[in-house]
């Protein structure tokens, strides 16, 4: 099915008690570069991808506006 370019979101989940993330992403785009970087979707259907990767596996810039996500 396809949706809008709006409807592309991607939500990373995080808490202070677990020690892995939480990924949601409608996009495909987002989804290639997770599944590239060796972390396999947890679940997919026609909507979106759910992903679940280690804290420190994921990389923030705010000031270069990237997120990095390693692998395993």
């Amino acid at each position: 099915m396809l949706i809008s370019k709006s409807e592309q979101e991607t939500i990373i989940c995080w808490d202070e008690e677990n020690d892995n993330i939480r990924i949601y992403t409608a996009s495909s785009r987002v989804s290639s570069r997770i599944i590239k970087s060796g972390v396999t979707p947890n679940k997919q259907d026609n909507y979106g991808w759910w992903f679940v990767c280690p804290k420190n596996s994921l990389r923030f810039k705010p000031n270069n506006r990237q997120i990095y996500i390693a692998g395993k």
